[in-house]
């Protein structure tokens, strides 16, 4: 049988080669079969041949017999069990590293004068197979067979530095099961998913590709990993930028160590060692998420429609999104359409026969978020008259009606949405917590585009996310620069359904400039968990975090405790309801906020913070909001979120913290923000 399969393999190989020789013109000569043999270290295969008259490049190509049938029992392509490498025609000869031991790998050449993109490359065939040795020399990875690194391997949360990039492997996490374009793929009987998450950057001078099997290779004790997504593998790393991805492998379930070797295409591989046996599988990551019956009742002014706009009402219960149960989010939207029809009823009918309302997105909800924000704020009119409602919100639309919104503008909204005069940028990503975040910047036209921008963004869900060990409580970030959106005196401002940045912020010339908006959107990010809350614990949370987040990244000026200045209550109890505009009471919540958190993360360790952190997340959203008591979490919700230290929040509750005797030099430091984010 294995003699069968054996011919059938060679025969597929054969007939692919031959389709792809006839498809190119015979600019260059067949290349000759190789030689392998193996060498003195096991997973390894010397490989040599022939010179191709003209060619620029060859490609070494291999695979092996078991592999194929394995992706023949899993039903996924034959071609993913073959990997490929390509090097300069300067060399007729290359080692293969990483190899099974005591495995047989057939090898083949191709012949190419472009690296990547040639029409045409040609194959030569496949050479009979060769087994490498059985056993790994000294000073090799015993898993990977390749030269264990100078200083030994390294470890999650650990960053390999090289002269010109950097690369740091965030989280490692085992998801029961992962979402795919084809659905929800759950791993097959004998496998375990594992997530890696990480962060590069790029100084090399050139693009980094960072692809699966060839930059990057999994191995466990067990056996190989087998890529199912490859979000380093989607586009290169431009020169100059930095970036965070995820891949999710699929390793054999009885492994207990897996080692992750990786390259920046030149030079050697690192190790990055994993004991999976300290990984706790971590709960399903799908799309789908809990419904509940639609109940007009359960809304506030869902009687009031029903009894003055029965026809709306009936409108809104046929939604089909509606029909067949709602999510939270869905449900956040409901109440915000009900509570447009208290602003305008005719409005509200026109909304909901708009194209983007037939499907529901997160991007719908910001969208008719900002459209009652725009009634509420007595601009319907502005609204109505524009291009893009009266034709009718479509969802490629919702981005730049959210970001509109967030100006509170009457210009504004004409400029964004009648005479079209803003540019989107949309792009998709992948977190540790969130299998896909979007990200959506608006400008307004002409202003300039950075393009490390949207990777700022999605670095700040990474990083924020791993900080509360929590999927970010929305996945599309609307992100809008332009400085009519941002509250007078602050650097931005999270609006819940956008997040706006003055638009000097994106000239990002020099590092504490980068440092400074990277910082920004690490503040703004962190208000998605603490809007709603006392003002003090959203802006001291968001402060803490965004600081956690920006040391571990390295910086230092941006990272450093909000100024005194001209705070001048003597502690959290004496702010009081104080009023943004009232800047000098307001910033209290960011000084006094952020030196408590701050001080209670120096008493605990990260575990334990987090822990904490998400106590206190958990209790603000499970608290109910009424007209008396409006915010969610305040000093009771802190106080049973950190009990081993209420003596510290008592202290900052009411104690004298901010008087002269107890003034710390350190507060009057340069935070390194021109203003402060709200």
């Amino acid at each position: 049988m294995r003699k069968i399969i054996r011919f059938a393999l060679l025969l597929l190989f054969a007939v692919l080669i031959l389709a792809s020789i006839a498809a190119v013109p015979a600019v260059l000569s067949k290349p000759g079969k190789p030689t392998a043999k193996p060498t003195a270290n096991a997973g390894e295969l010397q490989v040599s041949w022939s010179p191709v008259a003209g060619a620029q490049f060859y490609t070494v190509g291999w695979a092996n017999l078991d592999e194929l049938i394995q992706m023949i029992d899993e039903g996924r392509s034959p071609w993913d069990a073959v990997y490929s490498t390509t090097i300069s025609a300067d060399y007729t000869s290359h080692t293969l590293s990483g190899l099974k031991p005591d495995t047989e790998y057939y090898v083949r050449i191709g012949a190419q004068t472009k690296r990547i993109g040639a029409t045409d490359q040609i194959w030569g065939d496949w050479a009979a197979p060769v087994k490498t040795a059985g056993q790994h020399g000294a000073g090799f990875c015993p898993i990977t067979g390749l030269p264990i690194p100078a200083g030994g391997y390294l470890k999650v949360g650990d960053t390999k530095r090289w002269t010109d990039a950097t690369f740091r492997l965030d989280s490692v996490t085992t998801p029961a099961n992962i979402p795919t374009a084809t659905g929800i793929y759950t791993p097959h009987a004998g496998r375990k998913l594992l997530r890696l998450c990480g962060t590069r950057s790029n100084q090399i001078g050139k693009d980094w590709y960072f692809q699966a099997g060839t930059h990057n290779n999994l191995s466990t004790d067990q056996g190989i990993g087998f890529a199912r997504v490859k979000g380093w593998g989607d586009a290169p790393l431009p020169n100059g930028q930095t970036d965070s991805a995820c891949d999710t492998w699929s390793v054999p379930d009885t492994a207990t160590t897996a080692v992750y070797a990786l390259n920046d295409g030149s030079r050697p591989d690192v190790l990055y060692r994993i004991d999976l046996t300290t990984i706790p599988v971590s709960s399903t990551t799908t799309t789908t998420k809990s419904t509940t019956p639609f109940n007009l009742d359960d809304y506030k002014n869902g009687e009031w429609l029903a009894y003055y706009h029965a026809s709306l009402a009936s409108r809104l219960q046929a939604i089909p999104w509606v029909q067949d149960g709602v999510t939270d989010t869905e449900s956040e939207t409901v109440q915000k359409l009900l509570d447009l029809a208290t602003y305008d009823a005719t409005a509200m009918g026109q909304v909901m026969s708009m194209p983007f309302m037939r499907t529901f997105e997160t991007a719908d909800r910001h969208a008719i978020y900002g459209i009652t924000e725009i009634f509420r704020d007595g601009l319907g009119q502005t609204l109505k008259g524009t291009r893009m409602y009266q034709s009718g919100i479509t969802d490629q639309q919702t981005p730049v009606v959210a970001a509109a919104a967030a100006t509170e503008s009457a210009s504004a909204i004409a400029e964004y949405l009648d005479a079209g005069q803003v540019t989107t940028d949309t792009k998709t990503y992948s977190t540790t917590h969130t299998a896909n975040l979007t990200v959506s910047i608006v400008r307004r036209l002409g202003a300039t585009a950075v393009s490390q921008t949207v990777g700022m963004i999605r670095n700040a869900a990474q990083l924020t996310e791993s900080i509360m060990a929590l999927p970010l409580p929305t996945d599309h970030i609307i992100v809008v620069f332009d400085d009519r959106a941002v509250t007078a005196g602050y650097g931005g401002t999270n609006h819940g359904f956008a997040v706006s940045v003055r638009q000097e912020r994106e000239l990002t010339a020099n590092e504490y400039q980068q440092n400074s908006l990277q910082n920004t959107f690490h503040h703004e990010v962190s208000h998605y968990w603490w809007r709603g809350n006392a003002n003090w614990i959203d802006e001291g949370t968001a402060d803490t975090i965004a600081a956690t987040a920006s040391l571990s990244e390295g910086a230092t000026i941006p990272a450093q405790p909000n100024q005194r200045k001209n705070c001048t209550a003597r502690n959290l109890s004496e702010i009081g309801d104080a009023a943004r505009a009232d800047f000098d009471r307001f910033y209290c919540n960011y000084y006094l906020g952020e030196k408590l958190f701050r001080e209670l993360q120096s008493r605990m360790t990260p575990q334990d913070f987090t822990a904490a952190l998400q106590n206190l997340y958990q209790a603000s959203e499970a608290k109910v909001t009424t007209n008396q008591n409006p915010i969610r979490a305040d000093i009771a919700e802190v106080r049973a979120a950190f009990p081993a230290h209420t003596d510290v929040v008592n202290y900052y509750w009411s104690g004298d913290v901010n008087v002269p005797h107890n003034w710390d030099p350190d507060d009057n430091l340069h935070k390194g923000h021109n203003a402060v984010e709200w």
